[in-house]
């Protein structure tokens, strides 16, 4: 596998969409700051060079798909189009395409599985350790770059909804239907830290002063401090709880 001629064929493939849409360069920049964050779990993760790479590649490909969906539908909401991860993998299966990024069938299956696996609620049960391993970092590089670029602009005065914080009482990751509001969105992103695996994502999230700094833009628009306050104690205790378990 030769990482750099693999990004050379994805900039080839979406120079066949129109990169002078917004949109679709926005995805772009996205595709290449997710690998970024793979690489840098994989490493932490003490994975070999060529696991790195592997790491690199599922997440250079997870969102193939989505210049299609763009093109075609004029959205990225899954809902009113098409499951981008299936999608994706439709994509690289058809006349074997996979083949110009590598002709290696295990790696091309942990791709596959990565892929499908990144943009659904929970992992599918049944895969092998090495299987999960790549899902997970793809899991988590996408999450940290949605959680540091997105969520960051909210308009006008809000009444928080005291149900939107359930998620945070219960542990757990929003559903996706009916998250449309600005602040709706910016909490959804702040649960992604219920869905997250390794030791260098939550500290990610403590550096960059996630947490804190989406709950201070929704204090900014709304009278609801006290609840808000809570949810932030509520996030960066179980942030602090995952990195002393992954510490041990």
């Amino acid at each position: 596998m030769n990482f750099e001629n693999a990004v050379k064929e994805y900039i080839s493939y979406a120079k066949t969409y129109d990169l002078t849409n917004p949109e679709l360069m926005s995805e772009f920049h996205h595709t290449h700051r997710v690998v970024d964050y793979a690489k840098d779990i994989a490493i932490s993760e003490g994975l070999s060079n060529e696991d790195v790479d592997l790491a690199k590649l599922c997440a250079l490909l997870h969102d193939i798909a989505r210049y299609k969906q763009q093109t075609d539908y004029k959205t990225y909401l899954d809902i009113r189009s098409f499951d981008h991860g299936d999608e994706a993998v439709n994509i690289l299966k058809k006349n074997n395409y996979i083949d110009k990024y590598t002709t290696d069938k295990e790696s091309q299956n942990i791709i596959f599985k990565a892929i499908k696996n990144h943009n659904k609620l929970k992992i599918e049960n049944g895969l092998s350790e090495r299987e999960e391993l790549f899902a997970k970092i793809l899991r988590d590089a996408d999450k940290l770059d949605k959680m540091k670029e997105k969520g960051n602009t909210i308009n006008g005065v809000i009444v928080l909804n005291v149900d939107y914080i359930k998620p945070f009482k219960e542990r757990r990751l929003y559903q996706n239907h009916g998250v449309t509001g600005e602040y709706e969105v910016t909490l959804r992103l702040l649960a992604f830290v219920y869905d997250m695996n390794f030791k260098y994502s939550y500290e990610f999230v403590l550096n960059n002063n996630i947490i804190q700094d989406k709950i201070r833009l929704i204090m900014g628009h709304s009278n609801s401090i006290a609840i808000l306050e809570y949810v932030e104690k509520l996030l960066l205790e179980y942030v602090n709880e995952r990195i002393e378990e992954l510490s041990k």
